[in-house]
């Protein structure tokens, strides 16, 4: 009860009782530290406990006080790390007891996540504690991030429910609840692409994550970090993928930043800057983490065959001097072209020559020093 929210507890601004502060260090600090040691003492029965206390909330639809759910799903994160030890520790030839332990462990943490996460995809529900208050929402998403590894590398996991989850999480980028949600949803759901793609790197699961990040990424309300977090995520998915699926899902991924990249070009209004400067940055976050195997030819790499579609856009931005003045402009660009040379290896002996002739010439507007870092 102690770990729980005000009983009142709508928003901290809306709260009289409680500062935001004092609570949250209370919780992560004090709270923390007596969960963890309750852990060391009582080991994996500190899982049938919490399990106990989960159990109040098997009818989701019930008149159940989120603050409760809340309260037992900070309870798991404080522990994720000593659970995830011990876990790995009974997989390296420990006692069949030790084994068997894991093993309920294994099995508990599918039936919470599966059972927390499964509201979003499930037609007609009206009510579900784990979805009824951002706090709840966040913690969750906090709880799947903590728990990644696990994810991972249980073949049972529900990755999907959990992905969706976070999407949903994503989605709930309200001013009054704060920028923490999202936030820790994002992350969430890059740790999640990182931890399982190898459950993921099909054409269709990569096709439907960027089709369900794209209002997001594309949302101006939404946290330019948060945006990376995303596209990052499924970056590392594309690369898992064979050739011609990469090649389409790069497109598919960067068409929505190039096309506003041509729209805030074509405006010309004051407020171009920062969304330029944002869209770039969030192509230079993809193709970051492009690494493929040099295709032998006619075949293209799939980092030059989107640079190829992007020359167009790119000619366009460095036209705009006035923008390209822009320290952060001018780096976020050359950024691009560092991980395009980067991420191409010695195919990119054929676009190098251009891509070192604009970096030269956008050294002539500023000395910037992104520049400096291409041409070297």
């Amino acid at each position: 009860e102690v770990a729980s929210y005000p009983a009142d507890f709508e928003t901290w601004a809306e709260c009289y009782m409680d500062d935001a502060d004092s609570f949250h260090r209370f919780r992560e600090q004090f709270l923390a530290e007596l969960f963890e040691s309750a852990f060391l003492v009582l080991g994996t029965d500190y899982y049938k406990v919490i399990m106990s206390l989960f159990a109040r909330f098997q009818d989701k639809a019930a008149a159940t006080a989120w603050q409760a759910a809340e309260a037992v799903i900070f309870s798991l994160r404080t522990v994720a790390v000593l659970v995830k030890a011990s876990l790995n520790l009974s997989s390296k030839g420990q006692a069949q007891a030790a084994t068997a332990e894991a093993n309920d462990v294994h099995q508990m943490l599918k039936i919470l996540f599966t059972h927390v996460s499964g509201g979003v995809k499930q037609i007609g529900v009206t009510k579900d504690v784990f979805l009824s208050h951002h706090v709840v929402v966040e913690g969750v998403a906090r709880l799947i991030g903590s728990y990644a590894q696990w994810f991972g590398k249980n073949p049972h996991s529900p990755v999907e429910q959990a992905l969706s989850y976070l999407l949903f999480g994503i989605q709930l980028n309200r001013p009054e609840f704060g920028p923490t949600l999202p936030t820790h949803a994002s992350h969430s759901f890059k740790i999640i692409c990182m931890k399982c793609g190898h459950r993921l790197k099909t054409r269709e699961a990569v096709i439907g994550l960027i089709n369900a990040i794209s209002g997001c990424v594309s949302a101006s309300s939404a946290a330019l970090a948060d945006k990376k977090a995303l596209v990052e995520g499924v970056s590392r998915l594309i690369t898992l993928l064979g050739l011609e699926d990469a090649t389409f899902a790069v497109e598919q991924l960067l068409h929505p930043v190039l096309h506003r990249l041509h729209q805030t070009i074509a405006s010309g209004n004051g407020q171009g800057d920062l969304q330029l400067k944002c869209d770039l940055e969030l192509y230079a976050s993809a193709v970051r983490f492009f690494e493929f195997p040099c295709p032998s030819p006619p075949a293209v790499h799939p980092t030059l065959h989107i640079l190829q579609r992007s020359w167009d856009t790119f000619e366009a931005v460095l036209g705009n001097e006035e923008s390209m003045k822009s320290e952060e402009n001018a780096e976020a660009l050359c950024s691009i072209f560092g991980h395009v040379i980067s991420s191409a290896g010695p195919a990119v002996a054929e676009v190098l020559p251009a891509i070192l002739s604009r970096t030269l010439a956008l050294l002539q507007l500023g000395a910037h020093t992104g520049c400096l870092e291409v041409v070297a």
